[in-house]
């Protein structure tokens, strides 16, 4: 039995074969890390009055440098490291928009704290978490605990 190969219907095939690929691989974009720490944000206190954003450094962040409560933009599925300069003097906490407390420096405990995608961190004056799509869906804010004045938005990107 003899087969004989069409050439037109091969490289039709191929043809096909090849913008499947390239179009699975233009739809997936990797994931990051939850792990790996994205972007470290450090704040600085301005007396009692305001956060300002010193620095940030990796992606994934953004927000006005050297302005006071300015909004910190973040992206979903990202882990942030903060750098919280006024420390024990000016402990940080995450809010909802309802001012629940979500993520705190603290002795407060927020409601996100113990969830193992969070993976919630405090050590010294850093706070780390990794920002997941249920905390995005809750998290609007960011405050001193001790002085309210003290507060800024938090907006969310994917």
């Amino acid at each position: 039995m003899k087969f004989r190969l069409n050439h037109n219907l091969l490289l039709l095939g191929l043809l096909m074969l090849t913008a499947l690929v390239s179009c699975k691989e233009e739809e997936e974009e990797p994931m990051p890390d939850p792990n790996v720490i994205a972007a470290t944000i450090t704040l600085e206190n301005v007396g009692a009055n305001a956060y300002v954003v010193a620095s940030i450094s990796g992606d994934g962040a953004t927000a006005i440098t050297g302005e006071q409560n300015v909004a910190i933009g973040l992206r979903t599925g990202m882990r942030y490291r903060f750098v919280n300069n006024g420390g024990s003097g000016h402990p940080l906490e995450f809010l909802s928009s309802s001012n629940a407390v979500l993520l705190a420096q603290n002795n407060q405990t927020g409601t996100f704290e113990n969830d193992d995608a969070v993976n919630f961190m405090v050590e010294g004056d850093n706070i780390t978490f990794t920002l997941t799509t249920a905390l995005a869906a809750e998290l609007a804010k960011y405050r001193c605990s001790f002085h309210p004045g003290m507060l800024g938005a938090i907006t969310i990107s994917n």
